[in-house]
């Protein structure tokens, strides 16, 4: 499901009389692909048939959304080790090329990388030697795109205020304007807060983050 940009305009128009609408939903959008980026709220797991002798698989991207990154894969429900790209030597190749510790052979894929920073294919090593169906499932968060006129739920329901901050923020950190103002710092100050919550949600869910188990003595 998507909220529609325009239902946080109310949340921003007030606030900076004078601006045109359109102006504050590209303020609106930038603050939720910003949003977005730096927590890793939006993700989403989807699962894909592997070839057999095929190295490259494309994450899903959904509809008006651009990969932010991929948070991790497995397969067959184990999780692979990742590769840092700045560690893929001869990426090109499917023999004898070194991606961290692994190396491009075929076989069961222990590791996962990315031949390039900004890729929304991921490449496997060893290159799988048999086909599966569904064998490979990736975890991944995303943003919107900059002419996306709406955004996940998740960030009207949860998060309205901090994404109006940054908007905020931006407008009015906007020189000769008529709503130039210096409470932007205060905004952004919000927003950067709301970022950093949302960012601990999105790694522990609603889980208390600083849980720990206390072992128990064998009787």
């Amino acid at each position: 499901m998507a909220k529609a940009l325009t239902l946080f305009l109310p949340y921003v128009l007030p606030a900076v009389t004078g601006c045109s609408e359109p102006l504050a939903l590209q303020a609106l959008n930038n603050a939720c692909v910003e949003f977005c980026k730096q927590t890793d709220i939006v993700q989403r797991i989807s699962s894909q048939n592997i070839v057999a002798a095929t190295q490259d698989y494309t994450v899903t991207v959904p509809t008006d959304m651009v990969l932010a990154r991929v948070l991790g894969a497995a397969w067959q429900g184990t999780p692979l080790e990742s590769a840092p790209t700045s560690e893929v030597t001869d990426p090109t190749a499917l023999t004898g090329a070194t991606i961290g510790d692994a190396t491009l052979v075929s076989g069961t894929p222990v590791a996962w990388f990315q031949k390039t920073p900004y890729s929304t294919t991921i490449s496997l090593a060893p290159v799988p030697d048999e086909a599966l169906t569904n064998g490979l499932t990736i975890k991944a968060s995303f943003t919107p795109t900059r002419a996306a006129l709406s955004v996940e739920d998740v960030l009207f329901d949860e998060y309205v205020s901090d994404i109006a901050s940054g908007a905020l923020a931006e407008l009015m950190a906007m020189p000769g304007q008529s709503f130039t103002s210096p409470l932007a710092a205060g905004h952004a100050r919000r927003f950067a807060a709301g970022v950093s919550a949302a960012g601990r949600h999105a790694m522990y869910g609603k889980q208390p983050h600083n849980l720990r188990v206390r072992p128990r003595p064998f009787a």
